[in-house]
């Protein structure tokens, strides 16, 4: 009789067959440590005063080799750091092992005064880090979107760059040397330049104020925008016909018109991005404080100026010690301060004073922040008219960095961060007042 094989049973049997050498062949070999985790990473207070301490407290899973902090070694078993940060200050942990690494950050922020740049009683000329760099009293700010501050250094006759970190360069203009020199940005000449604003572009507008125009730095050159060199006087018109006295401050709107207080002239100007000049309040030669709209009101000698999203101006008269606003349909109104009352008093609207505010910067929230020259400080006005102090000690002379208030000495330029940070100008030093 004929055998007949069943292929399933077959199978089968090879199957278990194959199985059981498997099973006898021993444990596999060791996978090493696993791969860790930082499942937690974490600030006992998000902000502190400058100068005090935050602990950083962290959990891990799975088998690290190597922990660090900032690049520092850790032991394997410690939980928690106790770290002292400056101004905004990121710590990040890293923990490796099993041939992976997990990193989280972690930002404490220290509030308080703290200097960027320069020195508050020597001036110069220098380039360079920090409290190495020198100014030569800088009088006017701005700031550009990635945070860097510029710097209009009067009596170096230069427009100079601040970053974040500190560093200070010389953008346009020979540090020392005044004149009047359109070209590259290197051998360009200013005399005594004041404000300055940035477009949509990234230009810079530079108002070039003893030589009475406006001055853009394009691509590395710097041409005259509007008004005629070495002329004073007020008339409106194209870029080569307007005349200004002495302007001062300048900003930029939302449409791309630099906003410019022509403080000789008690006037307040708008340049088109055509450059063509115009008048938006006052009377150029009339001086006086009454409000009203267009020419019917009248200014002391104005500076500042900033504008909110709506397109109100605000300027400080520093003359009448007042904070102005300007709306888009020209009337002239009194924000802050009472007209002609110097002092140094907190409060809503006109219960508010001010002793020479100099001036304005605005943040994403229409607040202002006005340099209050002769209190020695700066001031914060909310959107509805109320004034606090948030920088300096009113009257305390002198720049001493620490916690708030800390203080200034004869503060002149303020402007705001991307991040809600003060860049100030005291002395001959720029100074950065943190989460103020």
């Amino acid at each position: 009789m004929k055998t007949r094989f069943k292929f399933g049973t077959l199978l089968l049997v090879s199957g278990l067959i194959s199985g059981c050498s498997s099973s006898s062949s021993g444990p596999g070999p060791d996978p090493g440590p696993l791969a860790p985790t930082i499942t937690s990473f974490i600030s006992s207070a998000p902000q502190v005063n400058q100068g005090s301490s935050a602990t950083l407290s962290w959990s891990l899973t799975g088998s690290p080799t190597a922990l660090t902090l900032d690049g520092v070694s850790l032991s394997l078993t410690q939980t928690s750091a106790t770290v002292t940060p400056l101004r905004r200050q990121t710590y990040t942990l890293v923990a490796t092992g099993g041939g992976a690494s997990d990193t989280k950050t972690v930002t404490v922020v220290a509030r308080g005064l703290s200097l960027l740049a320069g020195n508050v009683t020597s001036s110069g000329t220098a380039d360079g880090n920090g409290a190495a760099a020198r100014f030569n009293q800088p009088i006017y700010l701005s700031v550009d979107a990635q945070g860097n501050a510029f710097v209009s250094d009067a009596r170096n006759n230069s427009v100079r760059k601040v970053t974040p970190g500190g560093i200070v360069t010389t953008v346009a203009g020979i540090t020392g040397t005044q004149g009047y020199l359109d070209g590259p940005v290197a051998t360009a000449l200013f005399y005594l330049p004041r404000g300055h604003a940035f477009d949509s572009a990234g230009n810079l507008y530079v108002m070039d104020a003893f030589n009475e125009v406006v001055r853009k730095v394009s691509g590395g050159v710097v041409s005259t925008f509007c008004g005629t060199f070495n002329t004073q006087g007020s008339l409106d018109g194209a870029p080569n016909v307007a005349l200004f006295y002495s302007p001062n401050g300048m900003t930029m709107d939302l449409s791309g018109n630099l906003i410019i207080t022509d403080s000789n002239n008690y006037t307040l100007r708008k340049v088109t991005p055509a450059g063509v000049a115009t008048t938006i309040a006052g009377t150029a030669g009339v001086t006086g404080f009454a409000d009203g709209t267009g020419s019917a009101a009248s200014f002391g000698y104005i500076t500042g100026p900033a504008v909110d999203a709506a397109g109100n101006i605000f300027v400080a008269d520093e003359s009448y010690h007042t904070i102005r606003k300007i709306a888009s349909t020209g009337q002239v109104t009194t924000f802050a301060g009472t007209a002609g009352a110097a002092a140094s008093v907190d409060g809503l609207g006109s219960a508010a004073r001010f002793n020479y505010p100099v001036q304005i910067a605005i943040d994403s929230g229409a607040n202002l922040y006005v340099s209050d020259l002769y209190n020695a400080t700066i001031r914060k006005i909310t959107s509805a008219g109320l004034v606090s102090t948030i920088v300096g000690q009113p009257g305390v002379q002198n720049a001493a960095p620490g916690p708030f208030p800390a203080s200034l000495f004869e503060p002149l330029g303020v402007a705001v961060l991307p991040n809600g940070d003060l860049v100030i100008l005291s002395g001959h030093a720029v100074f950065m007042a943190t989460a103020p």
